[in-house]
Order: structure tokens, then C-alpha cells, then sequence
């Protein structure tokens, strides 16, 4: 705590009630939206409830301060669910941070960890009764909204018919590499035909098993992707070319395969050739016409990155708000990042749609921290990561309540394997790492024709080939990165601040470009999980 001194003694202004945020009654913190000095009372409602603390010390936006005398060792709430442990005793109005809060979520022996996933495991498969009021009662508000929605967003966009019965909203030409050697053939060619762009691998030879699969289904997944017209594929050997022209052309895409043998190995006969061919498509592709579009033809991807207290609090609440929009309209949604459920894995388990459904998010929650393990890491050590701690948030559990926010409450459908393609309307999730850049490519690899994109203290990635819609709540973001993000999510009017970023995101999708497009922030990263042989 800090030392006092003779400004203490002089009386303190209140704070305004929107100045922090006590988020559910059974909550032993409270959360600052903006700097609160010490010695200011801070009055809270929650539903109600009330209370009022003065705060024992400086309280920086984003932080969270103590309700209530706490022991050591004493367990700590926030979203009405535990964050931590104290590891010292707290009065009210103190700060509560890293340094005297703790993760719960496992402790230095693995055996903490597998403990936890067979409690979680327990507990989904034995709430099917409690599973199924949660869904009566997740489907009753879908239809209680369905009306506004249809009244207050708009009930279709503008996009462009494929010939397998999916809607692109960009119309790409894409010059695919899938094999190293020929990255930056593929790189020349996008940079010298309009309309084109490059995805491309330092990989693709050398793979096997598991790796080679994940590397064929995303680069794959990327081409069928309907952003994308038609397809130029590169590389080291004609059957690598073919096995991904194959793919591309069952879809019905226009695609041609090239390969460095077909030129006689010279990479700029390979250009040359490129060039001319992906020139003939972006013609054809420029002939196609956007047309009128259904919700239900939307694939969306939801993301977080550089997260801070307003994510969880303001800005993952309202995306998750837009995705229940999405699937009420017959659409899909997703989101990833699986090591970043840890500490709410059980709470995503009870919204799984079956007892196999459950089983599969405890197990895959299970599987990567084993796999961290394994490798002689900690899981702690990156999550939350310095940015996230700068901006408030202290322990895993307490990241990973805001993060599957972004998600709604709806149901969940399945968890899909990185790149698979989800089937049917709904919210999935999908087993990826926890870095932006892959965890957004598989799920583009996957579909998704649209990504919203939440953060905190701002995040410029984006997608290549799919548009993607940063969102911030963080007032200092908002005044700063006027050029990054393309959504305002603050505000108390969550409803309103949904159907008006439905309405941006359907903007986006019949054609306006996002920031990310305008300056040419997009990219693509294909995950690995071996090293070649």
C-alpha cells in the first residue's frame, strides 16, 4: 500500500458510478474503468446490492480493488466465478494484483491440473438436467430477440455467390505456395498482378503424419475459403501442385496448378508463367457480382489479443452478444485459443450441447497444458502476458472468463479440430494455440469469411483474406489507434452497441473496408506441430 501523506486528510470527490465496476454479487472485487486515487469512495451497485469502499490505495484503470477484509490464502471472485487465492491478507479499497494474487487453476505438480479436468469432466457429464434448462432458456432469449433483430440489424448483406452453395464477401484471387521453394515466386506474382494475394509456406516437403496433415487441411482450408475466387498454386513438385488442385477444383473454383519441374526448375519462367495465368483470372473473377445474401450464409471467427480489464468486462461481452445475433440467424461462429480456457473450462463444458461435446473441451484444455508440461514450461509464465498484467488482469482463470465471453452463452455445437469446418448453425470452438496469428488462420482455414477481432490496449494483426473487425472498449485505444480500430464497444447499452456492430460488421461484409485492409496489416500463419524429417 502506499505511504500516506497530507493529501489523505482532505476530503475525496466520489467517484462517478461509472468510474468501476462490481460485476456480480457474490464478487469480492471490484474493477476500475478509469485511474481512481486513493482515499476516493467508490460506490457500487450490483443488481441490488450496494456498497460503498474507499480506496486504501491508487488504483490504476483496468485494476481491481478488495471489497471486504480477506485472510490469506482466501479464495477470490470476479464474474461471479474464482480468479484465485490471496497470497496476503487484504482490507477494502486495496489493491488486488500479482502481488498478493494467485492462480487456481493448477499448482507446481501436473497432478493439479489433471485433477482439475477430471473434476470439470465430472461435473459436465453429470448436469445434463441443468445443461438442458440452460439451453431452454439460451433458446427462449434467442427468440425473444429474434424480432428486434430483425427490426434493428440488418437481415442480410451483400456478397458474392460460389459454386458450392457458400457466400465469399471479398473476391480474391489467391497465389498459392505450399512449398518453400516457391514462396517467393508466389510473393512476385501477387505483388504484380492487381486483385491477387500471396499465402505461402516455408514448409510443405519434409512432413509427415499428423503435420502434414494439419499443413495440407489449413493451406487447403485457406483456398476453398469463399473470399476466395479462384486459385494459382506454386510449388517445389507437380504432385503437390495437383493434390491442392484437386481440392480447390471439387469446390467448383477456377484454379490452375504450376510447379517449378514444369518450367524446367526456372523460378522466373514459374513468375512468368504465374503472372499470366493468375492475370486470366482475376478477369474472369472481376465479372462476378455481389448479390443478396442471408445472416445464415455467415461464418464469423471471434478473437481477443492484448486483452485488459475492459476486454472481459465490456468488449468480449458485446462480441459475444453480435455472435448470439449470428446464430439466432441461422449463421455460424467460433473461437479458438484453447490453452486461454484454462481455469473455465467447466463452465464452457456445461454449454456443450451433449456429454461428448463436454468431454472433448475438458479433454483439449487437458492435452495442451499437458503438452506445456511436457516441454518443461510453465503455463503461468505467458498467460496472463505482460500486456494483459499492465492492463489489469492477474491470473489465468481471471483471462480466461473474459476471453470465452466473446463467445456468448449460447450453446456449443462441437469442438473442431484447427482448420476443420463446422456444420451446421451455432457457436464451436476450436482446439488451436493461444497466438493470434495461427489461432485466426485456422479458423479462416475453417470458413469464417469475417473475423471480430476485440482488444484491449490495441492489436493491428488481421487476416489476409478475411476482414477483420477490431473492436476496443479501452477509452485510451479509442483516442490513440483511431486508424486500427473499427468498432466503438464501449457503452452500458450492450444490447444497442451489438445490433449496431452487427450492422457494422454486415457493412464490412457487403464491401467496406476495415482499417487492417486499408493499410495492409493482413497475413496468414500455418501452425506445426513436428519438426520435417
Amino acid at each position: 500500500m502506499s505511504e500516506s501523506s497530507p493529501l489523505d486528510t482532505l476530503p475525496r470527490t466520489p467517484a462517478d458510478p461509472a468510474d468501476a465496476r462490481w460485476l456480480d454479487a457474490r464478487d469480492d472485487v471490484a474493477t476500475a474503468l478509469v485511474a481512481i486515487a486513493r482515499g476516493t469512495p467508490v460506490a457500487l451497485a450490483c443488481g441490488d446490492a450496494r456498497r460503498e469502499v474507499v480506496l486504501r490505495e491508487d488504483i490504476a484503470a483496468g485494476h481491481k480493488f478488495a471489497l471486504a477484509s480477506l485472510a490469506r490464502g482466501a479464495p477470490i471472485h470476479k464474474y461471479g466465478e474464482l480468479i484465485g487465492h490471496l497470497t496476503a491478507a487484504v482490507e477494502p479499497g486495496d489493491w488486488v494484483h500479482e502481488h498478493n494474487l494467485a492462480t487456481s487453476a493448477h499448482g507446481p505438480s501436473g497432478g493439479d491440473a489433471a485433477q482439475r479436468a477430471e473434476r470439470a469432466r465430472d461435473a459436465a457429464l453429470h448436469r445434463d438436467q441443468a445443461r438442458s434448462a440452460h439451453h431452454a432458456t439460451t433458446e427462449a432469449t434467442a427468440r425473444t430477440h429474434r424480432t428486434a433483430a430483425s427490426a434493428r440489424s440488418p437481415d442480410h448483406f451483400l456478397g458474392y455467390p460460389r459454386p458450392d452453395g457458400r457466400v465469399g464477401v471479398r473476391n480474391h484471387v489467391l497465389v498459392l505456395s505450399p512449398t518453400g521453394l516457391t514462396s517467393a515466386a508466389a510473393t512476385r506474382v501477387a505483388s504484380l498482378v492487381r486483385g491477387t494475394l500471396a499465402v505461402t509456406s516455408g514448409f510443405g516437403r519434409g512432413q509427415v503424419s499428423a503435420d502434414a496433415d494439419l499443413h495440407f487441411r489449413t493451406l487447403a482450408g485457406l483456398a476453398l475459403n469463399p473470399n476466395v475466387a479462384a486459385v494459382v498454386v506454386m510449388s517445389a513438385a507437380d504432385d503437390i501442385s495437383q493434390s491442392y488442385a484437386d481440392a480447390v477444383a471439387a469446390s467448383g473454383k477456377p484454379v490452375v496448378a504450376l510447379s517449378l519441374p514444369g518450367v524446367h526448375e526456372d523460378a522466373l519462367a514459374l513468375v512468368d508463367r504465374g503472372v499470366r495465368a493468375a492475370a486470366r483470372l482475376v478477369a474472369d473473377a472481376s465479372s462476378l457480382r455481389r448479390a443478396r445474401a442471408d445472416l445464415a450464409q455467415l461464418c464469423v471467427a471471434v478473437e481477443c489479443g492484448h486483452s485488459d480489464a475492459s476486454s472481459g468486462i465490456l468488449c468480449n461481452p458485446l462480441a459475444g452478444r453480435m455472435m448470439e445475433l449470428v446464430a439466432a440467424a441461422g449463421g455460424q461462429a467460433m473461437f479458438s485459443e484453447t490453452v486461454e480456457w484454462t481455469g473455465a473450462e467447466h463452465l464452457l463444458a456445461q454449454r456443450a450441447v451433449d456429454a461428448g461435446v463436454a468431454a472433448r473441451i475438458v479433454a483439449a484444455v487437458a492435452a495442451r497444458e499437458a503438452r506445456v508440461r511436457e516441454s518443461g514450461g510453465d503455463i503461468r509464465a505467458q498467460n496472463p502476458g505482460p500486456q494483459n498484467k499492465a492492463g489489469g488482469l492477474t491470473t489465468i482463470e481471471e483471462k480466461a472468463l473474459g476471453a470465452i465471453a466473446k463467445g456468448g452463452r449460447q450453446p456449443i455445437r462441437g469442438v473442431l479440430a484447427a482448420a476443420e469446418r463446422p456444420r451446421g448453425p451455432g457457436l464451436f470452438l476450436m482446439d488451436t494455440p493461444f497466438f493470434s496469428p495461427e489461432s485466426m488462420t485456422a479458423m479462416v482455414a475453417g470458413g469464417a469469411q469475417l473475423v471480430v477481432f476485440t482488444t484491449g490496449a490495441g492489436n493491428s494483426y488481421c487476416s489476409a483474406i478475411a476482414p477483420t473487425m477490431k473492436i476496443s472498449a479501452n477509452p485510451a485505444t479509442l483516442l490513440h489507434l483511431t486508424e486500427q480500430i473499427d468498432f466503438d464497444a464501449a457503452g452500458d447499452d450492450r444490447e444497442a452497441r451489438a445490433h449496431d456492430g452487427l450492422a457494422r460488421l454486415c457493412d464490412i461484409a457487403s464491401g467496406s473496408l476495415t482499417y487492417g485492409e486499408i493499410v495492409g496489416e493482413g497475413g496468414e500463419v500455418v501452425s506445426r506441430v513436428a519438426s520435417s524429417i
